[in-house]
């Protein structure tokens, strides 16, 4: 943000000797003596950000809205970075969002927004109301998603939402939006998966076997099987037992023991019922609240929480206001939230761990590979083979002595 020009929230303009060589009443006469698409094309495209401050500084509101509507839509797609910065800075965010990124795509969002400094993306945000986020475009949720990091969109958005509202916000997204969202996610990221959030993974994930078996490879090459164990204590019990029931004997091999060992942890929390439950986080409005200003006045977020709240009631078709959002489109799949194998991980992704800690790892893998590459006929003949027998199996004696002998 050019500082030099901005006081109060107010642009102002150098003097009139020293607006490019022009005086403010040369620089009238030569915007009514022009093309809107002329005059940009002549002199505002070249200009960089202070420039363009001072010369509008010189036009009075109407000249300047009319400049604005005249532009055509190659116009448009030609605005400079400058010229971007300059809207962005001396616009309202809902004249912003209203007039200009509620018809773009994401894609041409995701680039307007990559013009701008984080002053001003966090500018632009902070002017947008309740109201304007309950409105936000399919177009401008992806490009959310794909703009912010991982970490925050989870903590600030989908921390607060119901396993409902994730699975229709994740339909806007395509799989690779969501395959750099997992991949994005830390350790620490996953030991604060609510509840919601494991269910709408869950529900993907648990679709077929093939779902659960690539879940926790993955997290086998990151030396994270603990999230395994959280991944499966989040199951319902119908879940666990189609997921068991399966598998036939020649399957048994498709997860090491050490896989088995950590999934059947998670699966044992499971009650009947239903799957294990834990507090959630913060709601998705006061997340973001507090992400951008700490902590926020309590009276005035209850009065935000409470709209808001009554909007998602209008919105899944509670009350007298019709059907919900999900009856309305038809979407009654769940989308594919499980992160994907990938063979290279990114350079960028670190998991971090304690020496100790990695130094156990990586001995235990070199424990797993042995196992597998030695996998006997006699512990073969010994795996279980119904849904009965998985509930209460476990490592025995005999087999703890088949893998020490090996």
């Amino acid at each position: 943000m050019p500082e030099e020009n901005f006081e109060d929230g107010e642009f102002f303009h150098v003097g009139e000797d020293e607006i490019a060589g022009r005086t403010p009443e040369e620089w009238n006469e030569l915007i009514k003596s022009m093309t809107a698409s002329e005059f940009k094309k002549t002199y505002v495209d070249s200009m960089d950000v202070d420039t363009i401050f001072a010369v509008f500084g010189c036009f009075d509101e109407a000249t300047i809205s009319a400049f604005y509507e005249e532009l055509t839509e190659a116009d448009w797609r030609a605005t400079t970075p400058a010229e971007w910065r300059a809207i962005g800075w001396s616009w309202p965010s809902q004249d912003f969002k209203t007039y200009v990124l509620d018809y773009c795509t994401a894609d041409e969002i995701a680039w307007i927004f990559s013009n701008f400094s984080e002053d001003l993306y966090v500018k632009y945000y902070t002017g947008l109301t309740d109201e304007d986020w309950e409105n936000f475009t399919p177009a401008e949720w992806r490009a959310a998603f794909i703009t912010w990091s991982p970490s925050d969109f989870k903590q600030y958005i989908f921390d607060g939402m119901t396993t409902e509202e994730i699975e229709d916000l994740c339909e806007l997204f395509t799989d690779d939006d969501m395959d750099r969202f997992f991949v994005g996610l830390t350790a620490s990221d996953w030991k604060q998966m609510t509840d919601a959030e494991w269910r709408a993974i869950n529900r993907g994930t648990f679709e077929d076997r093939d779902g659960v078996v690539e879940f926790i490879h993955y997290f086998n090459d990151k030396n994270m099987l603990w999230v395994v164990t959280e991944m499966a204590s989040h199951a319902t019990h119908e879940e666990i037992q189609r997921f068991y029931g399966s598998f036939r004997k020649e399957d048994y091999r498709l997860l090491s023991d050490a896989e088995w060992i950590a999934f059947k942890k998670g699966a044992e929390d499971v009650p009947a019922e239903g799957p294990a439950k834990r507090h959630g986080g913060p709601g998705l409005w006061d997340g973001w609240m507090q992400w951008l200003f700490g902590e926020p006045d309590h009276d005035r977020r209850a009065q935000w929480k409470q709209g808001r709240e009554e909007r998602r009631d209008r919105r899944h078709g509670k009350g007298d206001h019709g059907r919900g959002r999900r009856g309305h489109h038809g979407k009654n799949r769940h989308h594919d939230h499980r992160p994907k194998r990938r063979e290279e991980p990114p350079e960028f992704l670190e998991w971090t761990l304690d020496e100790d800690d990695r130094l156990f790892m990586e001995w235990q893998d070199e424990m797993d590979r042995a196992f597998e590459e030695d996998w006997s006929l006699e512990m073969d003949e010994g795996m279980p083979m119904d849904d009965e027998d998985w509930q209460t199996w476990e490592m025995d004696d005999e087999d703890w002595d088949i893998i020490e002998e090996d």
